[in-house]
C-alpha cells in the first residue's frame, strides 16, 4: 500500500518559476485595484446623495394660498386692493 504523500512547501517553491511569481503578484495586483475601486465609488456615492430639502417655513405655511385668497375676493370678503396686495405677499412680488 502506498500512501498519498502531500508535497512540501520546500517542494513546492522549488518547482516554481520566477514567472509564476510575476503572474502570482500581477494578479494580486489586480485584486486589490478593484477593491480599492469599488471602497472609493461607494465612498463618492455616499457623499454625493442630495440633501434632504428643507420644511417649508412657519411664515410661508401660515399664509393663505392663492386658490383661498381667490376664494375670498369671490365671496366679497377681500376688496379687490386687499386681493392684489394678499397676492403679491403671498408670491414675494
Amino acid at each position: 500500500m502506498t500512501k498519498n504523500r502531500r508535497p512540501t512547501p520546500e517542494a513546492l517553491m522549488g518547482a516554481m518559476q520566477p514567472w509564476h511569481l510575476l503572474v502570482l503578484l500581477f494578479v494580486l495586483a489586480i485584486v486589490v485595484s478593484v477593491v480599492l475601486l469599488v471602497v472609493l465609488l461607494a465612498r463618492a456615492s455616499a457623499r454625493s446623495t442630495p440633501p434632504t430639502p428643507a420644511p417649508p417655513s412657519a411664515s410661508r405655511s401660515a399664509q393663505p394660498t392663492l386658490s383661498e385668497l381667490a376664494d375670498l375676493h369671490a365671496k366679497g370678503k377681500l376688496t379687490d386692493e386687499e386681493f392684489v396686495a394678499a397676492k403679491r405677499k403671498s408670491l414675494d412680488l
